[in-house]
């Protein structure tokens, strides 16, 4: 099944067989893939496909579905800036559409009034998969959510991983971070301080307990040497806030106000928790590391490295999607570490 999505639009089936209602425990299990950046249309049914077939060949007899959402993609040697913030922002608003998907899979696919779904999100993807966690909270309606290569800062979910030191080659790069650490030191209700106190006041990290579903698995696919989430997203997170965005005194007149804000041209302040989509994507540096790239804690029970061997996805630019560019030999043993981490029994 494919789903096929704008930002805040809902979830519509374009593609898949119109399968009977399952019956069996094994066709109640529920496998849905969400991909990352930069995917054109073909690019999202084959690497769907990929991840289809090498399930089967395991074993696998439950359905399968593929989330795509709205990412921009590039031909030219480098993408912009724009093509990665812009398409971040997109995933974020992607989350509403998919946490309703989930919802409505769950009434379906679901044995002992407990959910069987499992959701699977590659890189960008688990910005859309773990935001519409947050938005199903407190309902329980997913059984296992697998966050592979994340390209999300592990503050959100751990605000005691390591701080990126915000060089480059040994270099400074940037002066350091220039904005306050909204992923790990959040906003809370009825807050009426501003971003740069919140770290003082030691408040939660963006994915926090108290805001994530209990019940579900929470497991933390990362690998340290990761290419893409390495040089190039932490590059990316140290040219923040983007052109046209700015962390500062706002220019309103107002001599009397010297705390520094979120805003964008032409002096508009970005304000949580409404604009939080649009502060994350082109305003907020991560002060850590990727979450695809660390082990962390948080609401992950579980991490795997699956830089090393036996899975050696390695530090090459195919390592990035090595689950889905490798033959199926190479890849054995990932898949099927994949369905054990689901605890989807295989005879």
């Amino acid at each position: 099944m494919h789903y096929n999505i704008v930002p805040k639009a809902a979830a519509k089936l374009t593609t898949g067989q119109n399968l009977p209602t399952p019956t069996t425990s094994q066709e109640k299990d529920y496998f849905l893939y969400i991909h990352g950046w930069n995917m054109e249309p073909f690019d999202k049914k084959s690497y769907a496909a990929t991840a289809f077939k090498r399930l089967w060949h395991q074993g696998y007899k439950g359905r399968f579905g593929a989330f795509r959402w709205p990412t921009f993609w590039w031909v030219s040697p480098f993408p912009s800036t724009d093509n990665f913030d812009g398409s971040e922002q997109q995933a974020w608003n992607s989350a509403a559409p998919l946490a309703s998907l989930v919802s409505q899979l769950s009434e379906t696919f679901q044995e002992d009034g407990k959910s069987k779904v499992r959701l699977y999100a590659h890189s960008m993807g688990n910005i859309v998969a773990s935001e519409a966690l947050r938005q199903m909270n407190p309902a329980n309606k997913v059984h296992t959510y697998i966050s592979a290569q994340a390209a999300l800062s592990s503050h959100a979910w751990d605000n005691t991983t390591p701080s990126m030191p915000f060089t480059v080659g040994g270099s400074p790069f940037g002066g350091g971070p220039e904005t306050p650490d909204v992923y790990g030191y959040y906003w809370e209700d009825d807050a009426t301080s501003l971003p740069g106190e919140w770290q003082a006041e030691d408040r939660p990290s963006y994915l926090d307990q108290a805001y994530m579903p209990k019940g579900v698995r929470y497991i933390n696919h990362y690998n340290p040497s990761d290419w893409a989430l390495g040089f190039k997203w932490q590059i990316n997170q140290m040219l923040k806030p983007d052109i046209g965005y700015h962390y500062s005194i706002m220019n309103l007149g107002n001599l009397t106000d010297l705390n520094k804000r979120f805003w964008r041209d032409p002096v508009t302040e970005l304000v949580f928790p409404t604009k939080r989509y649009e502060i994350f994507s082109f305003a907020a540096e991560s002060h850590s590391f990727a979450t695809g790239q660390d082990s962390i804690c948080g609401m992950f029970a579980f991490n795997v490295n699956v830089g090393d061997p036996p899975f050696s996805f390695g530090s090459t630019h195919k390592g990035h999607s090595a689950q889905f560019r490798s033959m199926i030999q190479k890849r054995w043993l990932y898949w099927k570490r994949v369905l054990e981490d689901m605890r989807i029994p295989i005879p």
